[in-house]
């Protein structure tokens, strides 16, 4: 957990007071009558830290969650230029409702543009952890940008030593989730860790208070809340929030269903909303997908769950199946809102969030590995593709989890050598989730002469410029003016709670180029 004073940074703006809540007013400004406040909650604690996302140029939506308590309430809320809270610059009251498992999700703005500020909450008796968030510089800013991503956090394969690192990072303006913040099902009792939530105490979840147990789980872990306090953070989903492998409205993998799949992921999906700081669309309740505009880069959040067809094959076997025409994994709607959006982008850099690697992996040469990422839907990323390049779209790149592998190359129109190139990808390996080997070997896949190693990889895939396979960690993203700089990083281990953190890799593309530089 970071200290206030551990946060404490230079910075200085002048703000206006917060005004959460009051009365009920009339079309006409006239109050109504007087309704008497909720009272601010006298006890509670805030075990779960707290944490900022979807920032803005003039504010964020902050979160916490108060436990202990049995009715809803009302808790404190100040953000001030200093850690120490001496120069106080907004200060109200927002809700913890039990409708919403008492967390609070409260939407902030009227703060100027590229500031640093410090928010907590209070009960009467209570404090919280304090969080950082900085604004968003204005759409037109050149200045540098700094953004790092992560996904894949299985609370029992290891300790967060990857996010005691990324909250160690300096300047990052974003931290991006790139799917699998949870995860749902039955897990291994041979792993470092213990999972013993759901109704049978193995990890797997299904109702709606279980999946909030979940989160709490999650989120009770100290290195991943000083990474929440430390950096804002959007987060999108894949298949674990809800169920592994599920495919739209297509159910997944699972061993002892205990109600119908629509309701599993409807419940999934609540406690997502729950327990990100996020905002919904009031039109469509379950819409992710979304863009966020830092200046010298746009990021891309994309869905590639909700509405993707139906696999055409088993996740990790070879599946020629995947090429048909017309099969899609974002829908039609997505398609058009992220091709569309990345023509009218005026960003330097246009970064797209993608859950699932979007180049091709082949293995042997030729042969598709994985049917669940782009390959599965390979009509679709030519579609894209082409429309981009006809559009004259440039400066794409992709930054990408799922697969628990470090990889980083050239995205094509087919996804391998010979297509047309259209944008680079940077896939940041995962904080604890098994590897590509693993991986392999829990699907009972053959590995013929022994484990994937980076060289039988890249020699399969020479529109990859790196793989990394063993090792966990995330990535950082620098957008400059004439070139983005990328950076995957590591723990020396997740065994343990201690772990130094250090470099894998370092790369360079240019302005205007889809090739891939090693640093």
């Amino acid at each position: 957990m970071l200290s206030r004073r551990e946060l404490l940074k230079a910075g200085a703006v002048a703000g206006a007071p917060l005004v959460l809540g009051g009365t009920t007013a009339l079309a006409g400004g006239r109050p109504s009558k007087r309704i008497r406040p909720e009272p601010l909650i006298r006890d509670g604690r805030f075990t779960l830290g707290v944490s900022a996302g979807q920032p803005r140029t003039d504010g964020a939506i902050l979160w916490t969650r108060v436990d202990g308590i049995e009715r809803s309430g009302r808790v404190t809320m100040e953000i001030a230029r200093d850690a120490e809270f001496k120069n106080v610059v907004q200060r109200g009251t927002t809700r913890a409702a039990s409708v919403r498992d008492y967390c609070v999700r409260q939407n902030v703005t009227g703060l100027p543009a590229g500031q640093e500020f410090f928010y907590r909450f209070h009960t009467r008796t209570a404090d919280s952890p304090v969080g950082r968030l900085r604004t968003l510089r204005p759409a037109d800013s050149r200045e540098p940008t700094r953004i790092g991503f992560f996904s894949c956090q299985k609370y029992r394969a290891g300790f967060y030593t990857a996010h005691a690192g990324l909250a160690a990072e300096d300047d990052l303006d974003l931290v991006v989730c790139l799917g699998d913040y949870i995860y749902e099902e039955r897990e291994s009792a041979t792993e470092p860790r213990r999972d013993t939530t759901g109704k049978n105490g193995d990890g797997e979840v299904q109702s709606l208070a279980e999946f909030q147990a979940k989160y709490q789980l999650y989120k009770a872990d100290p290195m991943l809340q000083a990474m929440h306090a430390a950096h804002p953070y959007v987060a999108i989903w894949d298949d674990h929030e809800a169920e592994n492998d599920y495919a739209g409205e297509n159910s997944g993998d699972i061993v002892d269903r205990r109600i119908p799949f629509a309701a599993r992921r409807r419940n999934g999906y609540e406690a997502f909303f729950q327990y990100h700081p996020v905002a919904r669309d009031w039109q469509d309740r379950s819409r992710i997908y979304r863009s966020v505009n830092l200046g010298g880069a746009e990021v891309f959040l994309t869905d590639q769950r909700q509405y993707r067809d139906k696999l055409a094959c088993e996740p990790v076997t070879p599946c020629p199946q995947g090429s048909r025409p017309g099969r899609s994994i974002l829908g039609r709607e997505q398609r058009d809102w992220l091709v569309d959006a990345l023509r009218r982008s005026q960003a330097p850099w246009k970064l797209l969030g993608s859950s699932v690697m979007f180049a091709g992996l082949d293995l042997p040469p030729g042969v598709q590995l994985n049917a669940d990422q782009w390959d599965g839907y390979a009509d679709e990323r030519r579609i894209v593709g082409e429309q981009l390049l006809a559009a004259g779209v440039q400066d794409i790149t992709t930054m990408t989890g799922d697969i628990h592998t470090f990889f980083a190359g050239q995205v094509t129109t087919t996804g391998r050598i010979g297509g047309r190139p259209f944008a680079t990808e940077f896939v940041g390996g995962s904080i604890t989730s098994g590897g590509i080997n693993e991986t392999l070997a829990g699907a009972g896949v053959p590995q013929g002469g022994g484990p994937l190693t980076p060289t039988t990889l890249l020699a399969a895939n020479p529109h990859l410029a790196y793989a990394e396979t063993e090792s966990k960690g995330y990535g950082i993203l620098e957008a400059r003016p004439d070139e983005l700089l990328a950076t995957f990083r590591s723990p020396s281990t997740i065994l343990r709670p201690e772990a130094t953190v250090g470099d894998l890799a370092r790369f360079r593309v240019a302005r205007g180029s889809t090739t891939i530089e090693r640093l």
